[in-house]
């Protein structure tokens, strides 16, 4: 019996010992944020820090400079070499217990470029996308791409999979557009080695990439905040997944379409009706806005009309289709950005009657026809025939449950700054860029507290001052508004402007870059560069104007009322010499807006009237989510940011 008790008390040493060990490392280890080919950051302390077994002496060669420490209980080392001038390349060594050595290692500036969908979007989606890719040899580039991970508390690892690459036509494809275009003339104007560090999410709110520290700040977020105590986030996000994995598989398999061979043209639908395309599920009065739904049109063509070349044109499409031409696929597309257009091969068009079939699914979100009426065509040699308006509709998927609940960053604050920021820290940087505020739109009057906030956020967590900050003004979305009136992408645009309240901040005017049709704009080399203007301007002191026609002030003239900017260079110019400026509207004490005239009275002034409006006393410039065409530009062609004159009360606040 003794020698039992003996032989499990051993049993259960070791295993306590195993436990106690796990997280030790057997040798001296890096943090994977430290690879081969990464930029360091110049001129300023450079911290390296990894784990290690405790009490063991690590010592960090860079560049003829050396610094040790002494690794910590807890297994974590960071040592600090001095700040350094540019350069490369260069060997970091790492002697403990064992040698580490990274090659390929230089000194330049490092972006951190951040934000949702549209810092996120990647270069092959990006116009001109292929030209772009074939030219991105640029050895003094190097990308590192953070991968999505929510996390419950702050973390400190990143996954092993992780590494720095030289920016290369190979490495570049799924790289953010944005961070690569600024990047490239940083380095094109500046001859300096630029890391880019690009940690991003789309669809995400300014809540989750901001500390619990500074979201407990804000009353409307200390429930959920205090909440985390008592849930298991990995656990939620499991079990999500196994859900939406089950839901997604029961697409198909529940589609009567596929079931019953909806794709033939022979088969006569049931149930179905009759609706107008372009149109998304939302609007096309469906039971449920997720799943398969399957639309046909019929034509008739001559036997003349019937044996040339075609292609079909469907405009986007959210966010998969598959179409088919008397029964046969022509072609099927995934994704909500490309346009959808496919060649007809010659035999598969008929004489008379033609029958074109879309199988429509849609996983979330809005789904559905999301491109213009024009882009909707049959393209003869030399005619095309208008595919929009009247199409019958038929549901595939009719007891497709509604959608399980996903586990999404924006029902969880702070945890993309725990998962996909805090690992960076204290990683030196130049400074960062950020691309987001779409996701916001509902709480746009509240954002201009939430976005200065995280930004002061992230200055505190990493301890190196206020470094510079540059992001962007959303850009036009939507159809263009027609008459004056509230708009939340109006609003957020101003809180946006707020943020430029804190030191060291700069913002990217997009206005005149977006899309009706589409919330993520192809135009990211414009964007990349007008962000990059910033940081030349205001980082690197380049003389350079930066930014558009800024609003100062205002003068009341009768029935008339005088705006005066800044910001002008040589003068404001309506960019096509237009007599008149568009997207002005103005209002008297009824707080009622009329379209106005607006006309430059001098390089740095604007008079704006109305027939309607006799005693003014506020103007607003492209306040609307798509103002449409404007043409408000300073000297420099860089265009005037929206704004208001007024204080009154807006949508969301």
């Amino acid at each position: 019996m003794k020698r039992k008790h003996l032989s499990s008390f051993f049993c259960l040493l070791a295993v306590c010992t195993m436990m106690a060990c796990r997280d030790r490392p057997a040798s001296v280890t890096l943090h994977n944020l430290f690879s081969d080919h990464m930029v360091l950051q110049r001129e300023k302390p450079i911290p390296i820090w990894g784990k290690a077994l405790p009490g063991t002496v690590v010592t960090v060669k860079l560049n003829g400079f050396t610094a040790s420490s002494e690794v910590g209980e807890d297994s974590t080392w960071l040592v600090e070499l001095p700040a350094q001038k540019k350069g490369g390349p260069y060997q970091l060594e790492v002697l403990a217990d064992s040698t580490l050595k990274l090659e390929d290692v230089w000194l330049g500036d490092v972006w951190v470029c951040s934000g949702q969908s549209n810092m996120e979007w990647p270069l092959e989606r990006a116009g001109n996308a292929s030209e772009e890719i074939r030219q991105a040899n640029y050895s003094q580039i190097r990308l590192f791409d953070v991968p999505h991970q929510m996390e419950q508390s702050p973390s400190e690892s990143l996954p092993d999979s992780v590494a720095w690459k030289v920016c290369s036509p190979e490495t570049i494809k799924n790289f953010s557009a944005v961070g690569y275009f600024f990047g490239r003339e940083l380095q094109q104007e500046l001859d300096v080695p630029i890391g880019l560090i690009s940690s991003n999410w789309g669809g995400t709110n300014v809540e989750a990439w901001t500390s619990a520290a500074m979201i407990g700040q804000f009353p409307s977020h200390r429930a959920k905040i205090a909440a985390y105590d008592s849930i298991n986030l990995k656990e939620m996000t499991s079990i999500a997944s196994l859900a939406i994995d089950s839901w997604l598989q029961a697409i198909d398999s529940l589609d009567l379409g596929l079931q019953e061979n909806w794709s033939n043209p022979e088969i006569e639908w049931e149930n179905s009706s009759t609706v107008v395309l372009p149109e998304v599920f939302e609007r096309l009065d469906v039971p449920n806005t997720d799943g398969v739904i399957w639309f046909k049109k019929t034509l008739y063509l001559s036997e003349n009309e019937a044996n040339q070349d075609a292609e079909i044109s469907l405009g986007r499409i959210d966010e998969e289709d598959f179409t088919y031409v008397n029964g046969q696929l022509v072609g099927s597309m995934i994704g909500t950005d490309p346009l959808r257009s496919y060649k007809i091969k010659q035999g598969v068009l008929n004489e008379g009657l033609n029958t074109i079939i879309v199988r429509v699914k849609d996983k979330g979100w809005t789904g559905g026809f999301k491109g213009t009426p024009q882009q909707m065509n049959l393209a003869l040699e030399n005619k095309k025939l208008d595919l929009s308006g009247e199409w019958e509709m038929n549901i595939g998927t009719v007891d497709l449950p509604i959608a399980p609940k996903n586990i999404h960053p924006n029902n969880f604050p702070t945890t993309l700054f725990n998962g996909m920021i805090k690992p960076l820290i204290p990683f030196s940087i130049k400074g960062a860029i950020w691309y987001q505020g779409e996701s916001n739109a509902t709480r746009a009057y509240a954002y201009r507290e939430m976005f200065p906030a995280m930004i002061k956020d992230w200055r505190v967590h990493w301890g190196q001052g206020d470094f510079p900050f540059y992001f962007v003004q959303l850009a036009n979305y939507r159809a263009e508004q027609t008459s004056p009136g509230e708009s939340t992408w109006a609003e957020v645009r101003e809180s946006q402007m707020a943020a430029l309240k804190l030191p060291h901040t700069g913002m990217a005017v997009a206005i005149d870059l977006g899309e009706a049709d589409n919330i993520h704009p192809k135009n990211k080399q414009e964007v990349g560069r007008r962000l990059a203007l910033e940081a030349l301007s205001n980082t690197y002191h380049h003389d350079i104007l930066s930014t558009g026609p800024t609003y100062s002030r205002q003068e009341v003239l009768g029935d008339k009322l005088r705006l005066v900017f800044s910001n002008i260079g040589d003068g404001m110019t309506t960019g096509k010499n237009d007599k008149e400026l568009r997207g002005f509207a103005i209002a008297g004490k009824d707080k009622q807006f009329y379209w106005a005239k607006a006309v430059l009275e001098s390089d740095s002034t604007i008079l704006v009237s109305s027939q309607y409006v006799v005693r003014p006393q506020a103007v607003r410039y492209a306040w609307a989510d798509n103002p449409g065409a404007l043409n408000l530009y300073n000297s420099v062609h860089l265009p005037a940011s929206p704004f208001r004159t007024d204080s009154w009360k807006v949508s969301t606040e």
